[in-house]
Formats: structure tokens, C-alpha cells, sequence
């Protein structure tokens, strides 16, 4: 988790320069490298179809999930003075000012689980503001405890059932295509069942023909690690 929480905060910091909210993400990582970053709008069916194809057709050693919650210090609700119910605290920071008047704290969750079963949580408190995005030391555990039919544990559940599912290149060991060509369509198939998913493919520094193959296709290329998105196209 210390390796990915820097990636995912500048991605967050990358989102509010541009002005809009964290979606849902998806990274997929072979090894320690990021070579897919999947962005997700949609529903929960919506999201799990996304992270399944992801899994099998990356060939994922490892998913990370990264999505923005509210949280809280308070135990009870300012605006009704009870303790706290299920969705109220999202509904005080949107629609009764609750981090604007302090009461709510913005937050960054990171969920990764690896083939082998293992998987970690991270948080990290977060001020967003014009200048910038200021961030509190992030707190990492090595399991996860996300309630059953809360939306994170959903997410959990869901990140662990397709890492136990045989990968692409296991269910079709000679497909006839480059590792290049098979992410590709990867990202192609995502992109078309999912209308509300954009992907974005990466090639590091030395992958010469990685780049090269991708390029073959007219996509933009940007050499360099999860900075530079070789964006799929859905043509």
C-alpha cells in the first residue's frame, strides 16, 4: 500500500487541477508497474463488470480501487442532533455545507488485493482548495473489514472474488496477440460494455515496443509511468 497510496493521491491532485471530483478507479498492476487505469461512473453492476474484465484481461497481479468518502469526528448529526444514520454523513457534506463548517472530513480509500489473497486498505484525510490538495498522514491497515452490504465492502467482496479467477492468459494461453494488442482489446471490450468507462493504458520509459505497438493504432502516447495515459480508443 506505501507504494500505491502516492500514485493515487497524485491522481487525485491531477483531477482537482482540472477541477473535477475523483471518480472511481480502477488501477491494474503486472508486477510493481500500473498498466491500466480504469475511470468508473455507473451504478455497482456497472462497477463490478468493469473490475472483473479488468482483472482477467490485464492479467492483473494486483487491483487497486480508489474512490472519495465523507468521514467524521462527530458522533452525532449536527443538523438533527442524533447519532448518526446510514447516508447522512454524505448528506451533510453535500447538501448542508458540512465540510465547508468543519463537520465533515473529505477523504481518499484505497482497497488492493493481490492473486494471492492478500489485500490492505488505505485512508487519508484531505483539504482541497484553490490552491491545492493538502493531505493528512495516510493510515494503512493489512485487512479489510468493510460491513457486508455497505458500498465498500461490496467493492471488496467483489475485488476478491475476480483475483481468484483464472487471467486471460491462462484461460487462452495462445490468443495470437502481443501484450500490447491484447491490452488494447482489453481496454476496447471495457469501454463498449461499460458506456460510462474511459481506460487509459501506460507504458514505462523503456518499453520501447509497448509504445510502439500501441502507436500502431493512432492512440495518443505519453512515455513514463501512470503520468503518461495511452488512452484507448473505442474505434
Amino acid at each position: 500500500m506505501e507504494a500505491v497510496m502516492p500514485q493515487a493521491q497524485a491522481n487525485k491532485e491531477r483531477q482537482h487541477e482540472a477541477g473535477l471530483q475523483l471518480a472511481p478507479t480502477l488501477l491494474a498492476m503486472r508486477g510493481q508497474d500500473v498498466v491500466a487505469q480504469v475511470t468508473i461512473a455507473g451504478d455497482m453492476r456497472m462497477i463490478a463488470g468493469a473490475i472483473a474484465a479488468a482483472a482477467v484481461g490485464f492479467d492483473a497481479d494486483m487491483l487497486v480501487f480508489i474512490a472519495e468518502s465523507y468521514t467524521t469526528e462527530l458522533e452525532d448529526n449536527p443538523v438533527t442532533g442524533k447519532r448518526w444514520c446510514r447516508g447522512e454523513i454524505s448528506d451533510v457534506a453535500t447538501n448542508h455545507a458540512g465540510v465547508e463548517l468543519g463537520w465533515i472530513r473529505e477523504q481518499m480509500m484505497v482497497t488492493a488485493v493481490n492473486r494471492a489473497g492478500d489485500s490492505g486498505v488505505a485512508t487519508a484525510t484531505f483539504v482541497a482548495t484553490s490552491d491545492g490538495v493538502t493531505w493528512e498522514p495516510a493510515e494503512i491497515t493489512d485487512s479489510i473489514t468493510g460491513e457486508a452490504g455497505d458500498w465498500s465492502g461490496m467493492v471488496v467482496e467483489v475485488l476478491r472474488e475476480v483475483m481468484e479467477r483464472p487471467s486471460a492468459s491462462v484461460n487462452v494461453p495462445d490468443a495470437g496477440m502481443t501484450r500490447a494488442q491484447q491490452d488494447l482489446f482489453t481496454a476496447q471490450i471495457i469501454m463498449q460494455t461499460n458506456a460510462n468507462c474511459e481506460v487509459a493504458l501506460y507504458a514505462g520509459i523503456e518499453e520501447e515496443n509497448r509504445i510502439a505497438e500501441l502507436g500502431e493504432h493512432g492512440e495518443v502516447i505519453h512515455r513514463g509511468p501512470i503520468h503518461g495515459p495511452i488512452q484507448a480508443s473505442e474505434e
